[in-house]
């Protein structure tokens, strides 16, 4: 996403501290809303950015808490769904696959990641600690991952992305030349944190395999 550069206000010395730290939390939400995914979703030809991804995960997390696991604490996913993604802000946003055609190559691997989330969380705690406790004490809770929900979360992740790109037709896999066997091989590992999610996600699987690999993941037989 190309962002405008920012204008640089004068300091609002008129207005109390209270309002100048909800100053300061607003204009970290617009950057982390601003970081943009490398999938493209239905109905839209641009990619989707992390407030997007934010909002549908709590929205999919509440209907799924619901239906399939309403002895989770509906207070903790939420919170969790709405951290699991702002290192990002400073880490950025690094691709589950690098795109083989070199068409949307990323600067950011897999290699460094967690050292670029370290920083990125401690840089998060010397900004919110003190004036927002509760987004870090999430934030940690959710990267520990020792109680269910926030496995909840982190799977219901990995199998959403999933779903986006198939109802997109395929859009993301085929541009970056991902396969269906690298998609299982790295998803059925992270979908395998909680049971539940893990269930939907190989009937999902099955269901591609069977009745819609070629469409999702051949751009010969099914371009672009």
């Amino acid at each position: 996403m190309a962002l405008r550069k920012q204008k640089r206000l004068p300091p609002p010395n008129s207005l109390s501290r209270d309002f100048a730290k909800l100053l300061k939390v607003n204009r970290f939400s617009n950057k982390f809303k601003a970081v943009e995914r490398l999938i493209w979703f239905e109905g839209v030809e641009r990619r989707e950015c992390n407030g997007e991804h934010t909002y549908q995960l709590v929205d999919i997390a509440w209907f799924l808490r619901d239906r399939i696991a309403p002895h989770l604490s509906f207070e903790k996913i939420t919170k969790y769904a709405m951290v699991h993604d702002i290192p990002e802000v400073y880490a950025g946003e690094t691709p589950a696959f690098q795109d083989k055609t070199g068409k949307h190559k990323s600067d950011l691997v897999h290699s460094d990641k967690k050292a670029r989330e370290t920083l990125a969380i401690k840089r998060l705690e010397q900004e919110f600690s003190i004036d927002f406790p509760g987004k870090i004490d999430a934030l940690h809770a959710y990267e520990r991952q020792k109680d269910e929900e926030s496995r909840f979360v982190y799977a219901l992740d990995k199998l959403l992305a999933e779903i986006n790109i198939y109802q997109d037709g395929g859009r993301t896999d085929k541009e970056l030349r991902v396969t269906f066997e690298e998609k299982m091989a790295y998803k059925s590992p992270k979908v395998a944190k909680h049971p539940a999610i893990q269930a939907l996600h190989k009937e999902f699987m099955a269901h591609i395999e069977t009745y819609r690999r070629d469409i999702l993941y051949d751009p010969m037989k099914y371009p672009l």
